[in-house]
């Protein structure tokens, strides 16, 4: 689930996070990031329809 804008590198972002975030911390960052996905085709759609 990281995104492609990220510098940090796989390893990286497991070793920062490790022992760290639990279940419920990975279902609401689940949950944010599948509302972004939402969010930023909700504003293609509506810029399409813009234009």
């Amino acid at each position: 689930m990281v995104d492609w804008r990220t510098k940090a590198s796989i390893t990286d972002i497991a070793n920062a996070i490790n022992g760290r975030i639990r279940r419920h911390h990975r279902d609401m960052l689940r949950y944010h990031w599948e509302h972004m996905g939402y969010l930023e085709q909700t504003i293609e759609e509506l810029e399409k329809q813009i234009d």
